[in-house]
Protein backbone atom coordinates (compact mmCIF):
# COMPACT_ATOMS: atom_id res chain seq x y z
CA UNK A 1 0.00 0.00 0.00
CA UNK A 2 1.23 3.15 -0.42
CA UNK A 3 1.53 6.13 2.20
CA UNK A 4 -1.49 8.17 1.23
CA UNK A 5 -3.87 4.66 0.67
CA UNK A 6 -2.32 4.10 4.79
CA UNK A 7 -2.84 7.68 6.00
CA UNK A 8 -6.26 8.07 4.41
CA UNK A 9 -6.74 4.55 6.86
CA UNK A 10 -4.97 6.32 9.65
CA UNK A 11 -2.67 3.68 9.30
CA UNK A 12 1.17 4.46 10.19
CA UNK A 13 3.01 3.98 6.99
CA UNK A 14 5.72 1.56 7.02
CA UNK A 15 8.42 2.51 4.31
CA UNK A 16 11.49 0.46 3.22
CA UNK A 17 12.40 2.05 0.20
CA UNK A 18 15.68 4.35 0.91
CA UNK A 19 16.19 5.43 -2.47
CA UNK A 20 12.69 6.22 -3.71
CA UNK A 21 11.51 9.81 -2.68
CA UNK A 22 8.03 10.07 -1.00
CA UNK A 23 5.25 12.10 -2.27
CA UNK A 24 6.05 15.62 -1.24
CA UNK A 25 8.30 14.42 1.03
CA UNK A 26 10.13 18.03 0.91
CA UNK A 27 7.45 19.43 2.73
CA UNK A 28 6.12 16.49 5.02
CA UNK A 29 7.58 15.33 7.72
CA UNK A 30 7.51 12.16 7.34
CA UNK A 31 9.62 10.86 10.02
CA UNK A 32 6.42 11.90 12.48
CA UNK A 33 4.20 9.80 10.90
CA UNK A 34 5.68 6.66 9.19
CA UNK A 35 8.35 4.27 10.19
CA UNK A 36 11.33 4.09 7.99
CA UNK A 37 13.68 0.63 7.77
CA UNK A 38 16.20 -0.49 5.52
CA UNK A 39 16.11 -3.49 3.35
CA UNK A 40 18.64 -4.86 5.63
CA UNK A 41 15.56 -5.02 8.53
CA UNK A 42 13.53 -7.07 6.62
CA UNK A 43 14.38 -10.29 7.94
CA UNK A 44 13.96 -8.70 11.71
CA UNK A 45 10.78 -6.09 10.76
CA UNK A 46 7.94 -8.77 12.36
CA UNK A 47 9.72 -8.18 15.55
CA UNK A 48 10.46 -4.50 15.55
CA UNK A 49 7.09 -3.82 14.87
CA UNK A 50 5.50 -5.92 17.23
CA UNK A 51 8.48 -3.70 20.07
CA UNK A 52 6.63 -0.80 18.14
CA UNK A 53 3.36 -1.76 18.84
CA UNK A 54 3.83 -2.23 22.72
CA UNK A 55 5.09 1.57 22.62
CA UNK A 56 1.65 2.98 22.82
CA UNK A 57 2.60 6.65 23.33
CA UNK A 58 4.35 6.32 20.03
CA UNK A 59 1.78 4.52 18.71
CA UNK A 60 -0.13 7.21 19.32
CA UNK A 61 1.57 9.97 18.18
CA UNK A 62 2.24 8.51 14.68
CA UNK A 63 -1.65 7.76 14.30
CA UNK A 64 -2.05 11.67 15.12
CA UNK A 65 0.28 12.81 12.76
CA UNK A 66 -1.38 10.37 10.66
CA UNK A 67 -4.66 11.83 11.04
CA UNK A 68 -2.94 15.62 11.16
CA UNK A 69 -1.09 15.29 7.54
CA UNK A 70 -3.12 12.71 5.84
CA UNK A 71 -5.23 15.90 3.76
CA UNK A 72 -2.18 16.65 1.85
CA UNK A 73 -1.66 13.22 0.41
CA UNK A 74 -5.38 13.21 -0.50
CA UNK A 75 -6.64 14.16 -3.98
CA UNK A 76 -10.47 14.14 -3.56
CA UNK A 77 -11.91 16.57 -1.31
CA UNK A 78 -11.11 17.34 1.63
CA UNK A 79 -7.62 16.27 0.60
CA UNK A 80 -5.34 19.15 -0.83
CA UNK A 81 -3.18 16.99 -3.10
CA UNK A 82 -3.41 19.55 -5.84
CA UNK A 83 -2.30 22.36 -3.63
CA UNK A 84 0.88 20.43 -2.35
CA UNK A 85 2.15 19.03 -5.93
CA UNK A 86 1.34 22.92 -6.66
CA UNK A 87 3.60 23.66 -4.13
CA UNK A 88 6.52 21.44 -4.82
CA UNK A 89 6.56 22.25 -8.84
CA UNK A 90 6.98 26.03 -7.99
CA UNK A 91 9.47 25.31 -5.59
CA UNK A 92 11.13 23.62 -8.44
CA UNK A 93 10.58 26.00 -10.61
CA UNK A 94 12.19 28.61 -8.22
CA UNK A 95 15.29 26.11 -7.53
CA UNK A 96 15.80 26.23 -11.46
CA UNK A 97 15.50 29.70 -12.19
CA UNK A 98 17.40 30.54 -8.52
CA UNK A 99 20.41 28.75 -10.70
CA UNK A 100 20.10 30.16 -13.93
CA UNK A 101 20.13 33.67 -11.74
CA UNK A 102 23.04 32.78 -9.69
CA UNK A 103 24.71 31.49 -13.48
CA UNK A 104 23.98 35.09 -15.08
CA UNK A 105 25.42 36.72 -11.71
CA UNK A 106 28.81 34.83 -12.04
CA UNK A 107 28.46 35.91 -15.20
CA UNK A 108 28.69 32.14 -17.07
CA UNK A 109 26.35 31.84 -20.26
CA UNK A 110 26.11 27.90 -19.92
CA UNK A 111 23.83 26.02 -22.40
CA UNK A 112 20.26 26.58 -22.09
CA UNK A 113 20.69 28.98 -19.08
CA UNK A 114 17.23 31.15 -20.48
CA UNK A 115 14.49 31.48 -18.55
CA UNK A 116 11.27 30.43 -19.47
CA UNK A 117 7.99 33.30 -20.12
CA UNK A 118 6.36 32.02 -17.34
CA UNK A 119 9.52 32.37 -14.84
CA UNK A 120 7.92 35.46 -13.22
CA UNK A 121 4.72 33.51 -12.91
CA UNK A 122 6.09 30.75 -11.32
CA UNK A 123 8.33 33.24 -8.94
CA UNK A 124 5.53 34.90 -7.56
CA UNK A 125 2.94 31.93 -7.37
CA UNK A 126 6.05 29.94 -5.74
CA UNK A 127 6.75 32.59 -3.18
CA UNK A 128 3.00 33.06 -2.03
CA UNK A 129 2.60 29.21 -1.68
CA UNK A 130 5.85 28.54 0.38
CA UNK A 131 5.16 31.54 2.01
CA UNK A 132 1.74 30.30 3.55
CA UNK A 133 3.56 26.94 3.59
CA UNK A 134 5.87 28.21 6.00
CA UNK A 135 3.33 30.26 8.20
CA UNK A 136 0.80 26.89 8.47
CA UNK A 137 4.23 24.92 9.79
CA UNK A 138 4.39 27.91 12.86
CA UNK A 139 0.64 27.37 13.71
CA UNK A 140 -1.61 24.69 12.13
CA UNK A 141 -1.81 22.26 9.64
CA UNK A 142 -2.69 22.60 6.64
CA UNK A 143 -2.74 26.13 5.38
CA UNK A 144 -2.52 25.88 1.71
CA UNK A 145 -6.39 25.31 1.53
CA UNK A 146 -8.80 24.80 -2.03
CA UNK A 147 -10.27 28.19 -2.70
CA UNK A 148 -14.33 27.50 -3.06
CA UNK A 149 -15.57 25.93 -6.19
CA UNK A 150 -17.32 29.00 -7.30
CA UNK A 151 -14.49 31.18 -6.77
CA UNK A 152 -11.50 31.36 -8.71
CA UNK A 153 -7.80 30.66 -7.25
CA UNK A 154 -5.60 34.12 -6.19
Amino acid sequence: WRAYISLSMLCIPVIVQPLVDQAFQDNLPYSRFSLRFSPSDIPTLPQRLRKIAQNRSRVCALRRAAARYARALMWEPPGIAYHMLQVSLCQRALIRILRVQEATMRGERARRQSLPAWHKCALMTAKHLMKAHAADQRSTWPAIRPPPYNQKPS
